[in-house]
């Protein structure tokens, strides 16, 4: 398939539910000729490193620490070229991307500056990171829900505290009683760079989607190595949506072909590795094609289902 066949998705709205943005260094505007180049020379190789990717959940789980160590770090080297809220913004029209879910990541990426970039940006909207390190108890939450942001995220594999502490049942009740929308990050990655790697695993979150119905829990990257764990879980819940980001097309296949379209967002998880945005929508372009979405379908992954969660 040709690149400009997916880049002219004509009629067809975008919405990127979980992008990041890195705040600039002193070198980033001096170097943005030269960093933009790069960016181009380096899409083919992001091609091929997505291709990879998709195919490591196929890795037997008893090799699966030594293949997430070693493939972690490759994430890494794109964001030197391409990671600033200008390169998304330059992105985001390329692509044709109408609005993007900006969540911040402590402390690299803070909830001030994401909600300082998405004020600034048109399109960006920011999801807060609810941080252990940080914050104390849900009143923290209060003066990021009296600015008007309604989107969150948890990371109990990144945090080191245990999806069962005491301390996220705090939050967890004043986001349902907000009837708000969290983000998790899903998906177990054996690595020395997160505290809590089984907290990534969806299952570890069924109680919280059984006791907080008024939360809308949105599954980010779809479980990563175990998509059918999370397939199974939306399946349960209705309060519970998936990310496309980092999944293949024929896990994509799989999910729509178990849960409809109306339960998946488009994701990218933008700027790891590059050409993310480009390679989703590809995947999603194929499945189109190839008659396993309907263009209703097609529309409400794109963009229909995150306008539902974002008015």
């Amino acid at each position: 398939m040709s690149k400009e066949s997916v880049t002219t998705m004509n009629g067809f709205e975008v919405i990127d539910f979980h992008v990041h943005i890195y705040p600039q260094t002193p070198l980033s505007e001096p170097l943005a000729p030269i960093r933009k180049q790069l960016t181009e020379w380096f899409r083919p190789f992001s091609k091929i490193q997505h291709k990879a990717l998709s195919l490591v959940h196929k890795i037997p789980s008893s090799l699966r620490s030594i293949s997430d160590e070693i493939s972690i770090p490759f994430l890494v080297p794109h964001l030197l070229i391409e990671s600033d809220v200008f390169d998304l913004e330059r992105e985001m029209q390329k692509e044709s991307v109408s609005q993007a879910v900006v969540v911040a990541h402590p402390p690299l990426i803070s909830n001030d500056f994401i909600f300082y970039e998405s004020k600034r940006i048109q399109g960006l909207i920011p999801a807060v990171f609810i941080d252990p390190d940080t914050m104390k108890s849900s009143s923290d939450l209060d003066a990021f829900y009296n600015r008007g942001i309604r989107l969150f995220k948890i990371n109990p594999q990144q945090s080191g505290v245990p999806v069962d502490a005491p301390f996220y049942k705090d939050f967890l009740s004043y986001l349902n009683n907000k009837k708000a929308v969290l983000l998790i990050h899903t998906g177990a990655l054996s690595s020395h760079f997160f505290r809590l790697p089984n907290s990534g695993r969806i299952k570890e979150y069924e109680t919280w989607f059984r006791d907080y119905p008024d939360i809308h829990f949105i599954a980010a990257h779809m479980n990563l190595h175990e998509p059918q764990d999370a397939i199974q879980m939306a399946q349960k819940y209705i309060n519970l949506s998936l990310l496309t980001s980092w999944q293949s097309a024929t896990v994509l296949k799989q999910a729509i072909e178990s849960l409809g379209s109306d339960k998946i967002l488009f994701a990218s998880d933008w700027p790891l590795l590059g050409e993310n945005i480009h390679t989703q929508k590809e995947r999603l372009w194929s499945l189109y094609k190839s008659g396993t979405l309907t263009e209703d379908g097609l529309r409400a992954i794109l963009s229909g289902n995150a306008k539902k969660l974002l008015k």
